[in-house]
C-alpha cells in the first residue's frame, strides 16, 4: 500500500513551508 504512505509526507511538507520559513518547517516536522 504505497498509495497511502506517499500521500502523507505530501501534505505535511506544504502545511509548515506554506506558514514559516525552512528553519521553523524542520523544528515542526520533529515535534509531528
Amino acid at each position: 500500500m504505497p498509495e497511502p504512505v506517499e500521500a502523507e509526507p505530501v501534505p505535511v511538507l506544504p502545511e509548515p513551508a506554506d506558514r514559516k520559513p525552512v528553519p521553523v518547517l524542520t523544528k515542526t516536522t520533529k515535534t509531528s
